[in-house]
């Protein structure tokens, strides 16, 4: 399934997008040049957040180890 991201985010903030699980939550990832998988890509909605992490027993629980960025154009959804 190819991912359609501005469209996502259209829908989300007008609180109209009926299948943002598609676009929010861990999804695998593939490199678009050779479609092969590279891993999880995770985003999350945090409209009034500073800073976002992923911690747990797989890093020690340390909140520099895996830093989540915000979208260029969307300040509210987080990525990793």
């Amino acid at each position: 399934m190819k991912e359609n991201i501005s469209e996502h985010k259209y829908l989300f903030h007008r609180g109209a997008d009926y299948r943002s699980y598609e676009f929010l939550g861990a999804h695998p990832a593939t490199d678009a040049r050779t479609g092969r998988k590279k891993g999880v890509m995770f985003r999350v909605w945090a409209p009034r957040a500073n800073s976002v992490s992923i911690v747990g027993n797989f890093n020690d629980w340390d909140m520099s180890a895996a830093p989540m960025v915000q979208l260029d154009d969307d300040r509210e959804i987080w990525e990793l």
